[in-house]
């Protein structure tokens, strides 16, 4: 992300209706994925670890890395932010985080 993307992400309402525990942007901690001082730093903020975060990226690589260190992680298409939104939402629902409409 660059600086400032999560929050233009919210305002445009492109995600689903989900409250975060925790939100940890690479852009304002300076740690670049994949790097695994990104993934320790959100497991520190978290309190939480492994299977109890969710990691949500448009590169492969990045998910691939947060799957190794055993994390949640779903691949974001922003391509097409509609369809990636509805799958990312149907990830969350199979994962009991959010409910069906």
């Amino acid at each position: 992300m660059y600086p400032g993307m999560f929050a233009a992400i919210e305002r445009r309402d492109i995600l689903p209706k989900v409250e975060w525990d925790v939100i940890v942007d690479s852009s304002v901690e300076l740690l670049e994925k994949p790097d695994w001082q990104f993934f320790e730093l959100a497991e520190q903020r978290a309190g939480v670890k492994g299977a109890d975060i969710l990691f949500v990226d448009n590169s492969p690589e990045h998910v691939q890395s947060a799957k190794a260190f055993g994390w949640q992680a779903f691949l974001y298409d922003p391509s097409d932010h509609k369809t990636a939104c509805r799958d990312l939402t149907s990830f969350l629902q199979e994962q009991g985080v959010i409910s069906s409409r």
